[in-house]
């Protein structure tokens, strides 16, 4: 195979890394060293691992479908020779489009073994799990759709990581996926990831201090170690010069000063001994060149878009010589496709509508492939087509869509909304005019029922009032009696507590008194003096008649034998004295007792020497005396009292009756000023509804005037809009991919790819698109157009579609 690559695949300009030698051969065998020995059991297995490592080598530098097919077919040729069997069959199993994946991740085995991976959805959902896990941890998470060429690049790029001192050339055009692969591969392999951040002020001596701590990285600290530099970070050629040194020679001359040398000498004899080599200052420096050939792996990145590709291969030969190429070719349709479905899977469109989408987007990319070929013969332009541009395509659709849809939705509710108002209002004036009619003999109605009332409430207001006054008259008398009344019992009771305290001491005497002290007093054959006297006294009052004693013609009243027999022999004597009816005392006892009143040995103090029981006795009969002598001055004062109580009450009676029907006259009057005020305010609100309807009205009549003339107009236009929102995928697919794709072009080649979509679009898609097709009708703004040609910029057509370009496109111009 070697030497059939060296005859048939000669570099040419085009081609300038078409140079094969034995470094290439080297890395077949080492790559087939590297595979774990307990997988290969059989001869197929053994060949399988070949032929991966001889398209790894020599196949995947091919810049060409027709190479690649042509490396494939002499691979099959040479298997046939020289192993006796079918490569198709025994090898691909049966598929000849089929890809070899071998990896070293894929097993899970400890440590990793180099192995066939014969079920590539396994190994892409492994791939999947390391991506999440990855962008879990990482700072700067990728987003990476994993398609089937995608895998294989990280499959290779893997290969070469874990290859000693394996490095690798990437080529690409932008956006093809090299460095997130690379990332991705080398999370994968859990190495240290270093890249140089270049900006305006970075200096060559930034770059060498860069080289520096990757050199210490892979020799001093023995990290494997992956330089991930692209050109685009290619700031001075110088840099390719030092790469090229690393690639060739494992360091850079000049790079560490003396100071530099001996800390990196100092920590290196510490390694040399662990590993038993020699401590001498050469072998030092042989061991760290050794530990950094071994574990730095640079992967660069470059474009093969110009001359400047070319010339660096060949000013730096290093570049290709010690690095494996690994060609990223244009994406494959299935690539595309999977790409627009992930990119598009938030957009919010019916799945069959997205499908749609999908297929015209890698259409698209497809399209303009030929489009630029044509374009560089008869313009001389050389433009490319590069998976960027298939993502800006896919990010300007989805930032287009939404704000589109958006516009176009709210301007049809915007005419929709005006068309209904103008129908709704016409409907209004209708409405309003009736209204205003019914309302008219309403508010006529309320206005006479509210006068009738008032003319009502006047005259009973009259009526309440002569009421009031009357009885506020009579009420004032009635207080004045009821006062006059009141002063006559005070004065009743004044007197009548002077009488009844002495009453009450003489009743509390009375309970004092025991059967057994009436007894005793009874026993007296010769009472003394105030025991005599206070029995008389009592017979007095309670009309026991005395007894004649003494001769005849001088006899004298003697009290005590009746006494002794009528009173105290009485049982119920204390009962009698204690209900003894003190208000109608006859005049006669009263006079027979007063005798004994105004005796001065007729004293309680003094009755009570001769006898307790008489002391009480004596209290009752002259609290007797002086209650009815109070009670004689008191009663015609009582009776008197009564009197005017009972005029007090006749009064009050007949004034209660004129306060009824003053309430009944009030709650009338209040009931109508309740009715007065609902009348009121119906009158009112009817009146402001009058006013408000009249007012409203008048508005209505001046809307239809000035916009009754714009009810075609609108229409039309949501009509238009109707039509426009219909197709807006469709309009919106040909932006994007206008914008995407068709700036560098001129008017004719535009005009010319923009024909094919549409009908593309319509005849094959079914996807409805303004026709015909107009960027500027689509995406631009009639004020903001009007500004530009007001600043003295270009106004046909060609620019103005240049100026939205630029204001839509992902990119600067």
């Amino acid at each position: 195979i070697y030497a059939t690559l060296t005859q048939q695949l000669k570099p040419t300009p085009k081609k300038s890394h078409y140079t094969f030698n034995l470094r290439d051969i080297s890395k077949v065998f080492g790559g087939i060293l590297n595979a774990s020995t307990k997988h290969l059991r059989a001869a197929p297995d053994m060949i399988r691992v070949w032929s991966h490592e001889c398209q790894r080598v020599f196949c995947d530098r091919l810049i060409s479908v027709d190479d690649i097919d042509w490396f494939n077919t002499v691979l099959c040729e040479k298997s046939e020779t020289h192993f006796k069997l079918n490569y198709v069959k025994e090898i691909l199993n049966g598929d000849a489009d089929k890809q070899l994946f071998f990896t070293h991740f894929h097993t899970n085995a400890e440590p990793c073994e180099y192995a066939y991976c014969a079920d590539f959805d396994a190994l892409k959902v492994k791939m999947e799990e390391m991506l999440e896990d990855y962008n879990q941890t990482s700072t700067s998470p990728m987003e990476l759709v994993l398609f089937e060429d995608a895998i294989a690049h990280v499959c290779r790029i893997s290969r070469i990581m874990r290859q000693s001192g394996g490095s690798a050339l990437l080529v690409g055009v932008g956006g093809s996926g090299r460095q997130s692969l690379t990332r991705l591969a080398a999370a994968i392999a859990e190495y240290e990831l270093f890249q140089v951040q270049v900006s305006s002020v970075y200096t060559v001596a930034d770059w060498k201090e860069d080289l520096k701590r990757l050199c210490l990285l892979a020799g001093v600290e023995g990290k494997h170690t992956v330089f991930l530099f692209n050109d685009t970070q290619i700031k001075f050629e110088s840099m390719l010069q030092d790469i090229n040194n690393i690639l060739n020679n494992g360091e850079v001359p000049g790079l560490f000063t003396a100071e530099d040398s001996a800390q990196i000498a100092e920590q290196m004899s510490v390694i040399a001994k662990q590993e038993n080599k020699g401590t001498d200052l050469h072998s030092i420096q042989s061991l760290f060149v050794d530990r950094c050939k071994q574990n730095l792996h640079i992967f660069l990145c470059l474009s093969p878009i110009g001359d400047e590709f070319r010339t660096r291969l060949r000013r730096f030969p290093s570049l290709v010589n010690c690095c494996t190429i690994d060609w990223f070719h244009r994406w494959p349709e299935q690539a595309l496709r999977s790409v627009a479905n992930r990119y598009l899977s938030d957009v919010d469109l019916k799945s069959d509508i997205k499908t749609k989408v999908v297929q015209a987007c890698v259409t698209m990319q497809e399209s303009v492939l030929s489009v630029a070929e044509e374009f560089a013969v008869s313009d001389d332009i050389q433009s490319y087509v590069t998976p960027t541009s298939y993502l800006d395509l896919l990010h300007t659709f989805k930032n287009l869509f939404e704000r589109k849809r958006k516009k176009i939705g709210d301007a049809k509710q915007r005419y929709d909304t005006g068309v209904e108002k103008l129908c709704s209002t016409q409907q209004s004036v209708q409405s309003m005019q009736q209204q205003l009619e019914q309302l008219q003999p309403q508010l006529k109605e309320s206005v006479a029922a509210t006068q009738k009332l008032l003319v009502e409430i006047e005259s009973k207001s009259k009526d309440a009032d002569a009421k009031k006054a009357v009885v506020a008259v009579e009420e004032a008398q009635c207080n004045k009696q009821a006062s006059e009344a009141k002063e006559q019992a005070d004065e009743c009771q004044k007197e009548l507590d002077v009488a009844l305290p002495a009453y009450k001491q003489a009743m509390a005497a009375l309970k004092v008194i025991k059967k057994s002290d009436l007894a005793q007093v009874k026993k007296y054959s010769k009472p003394p003096p105030g025991v005599v006297l206070t029995m008389e006294a009592v017979c007095v009052m309670l009309k026991v008649q005395p007894k004649k004693v003494g001769d005849a013609g001088n006899k004298t009243d003697d009290y005590w034998e009746p006494a002794k027999k009528f009173v105290l022999g009485d049982t119920k004597l204390l009962d009698k004295l204690q209900n003894y009816d003190k208000d109608n005392i006859p005049v006669e006892i009263v006079k027979s007792v007063e005798p004994y009143i105004n005796n001065p040995e007729f004293e309680p103090e003094k009755v009570a020497t001769a006898s307790s029981a008489c002391k009480g006795l004596c209290l009752w009969v002259r609290a007797l005396y002086t209650y009815d002598r109070v009670a004689k001055v008191v009663k015609p004062k009582q009776e008197a009292l009564k009197k005017a109580q009972a005029e007090v009450a006749e009064a009050m009676a007949v004034l209660n009756v004129k306060k009824a029907e003053l309430k009944e006259i009030s709650d009338l009057l209040e009931g109508l000023n309740v009715e007065f005020r609902a009348a009121e305010k119906k009158k009112n609100d009817l009146q402001h509804e009058v006013e408000t309807c009249a007012l409203r009205l008048e508005r209505a009549e001046k809307l239809m005037n000035g916009l009754g003339g714009e009810y075609k107009a609108w229409s039309k236009k949501s009509q238009d809009l109707a039509k426009d929102f219909e197709n807006v995928v469709g309009d919106v697919v040909m932006a994007s991919g206008f914008v995407a794709f068709l700036g560098i072009y001129s008017s004719v080649f535009r005009q010319r790819v923009v024909t094919q979509w549409t009908t593309y679009l319509r005849e094959q898609l079914e996807i409805c698109c303004t026709e015909p097709f107009s960027l500027v009708k689509t995406l631009g703004d009639a004020l903001r157009i009007r500004d530009w040609i007001i600043a003295k910029l270009p106004k046909d057509d060609f620019s103005v579609s240049n100026a939205i370009i630029v204001e839509n496109s992902m990119k600067y111009p």
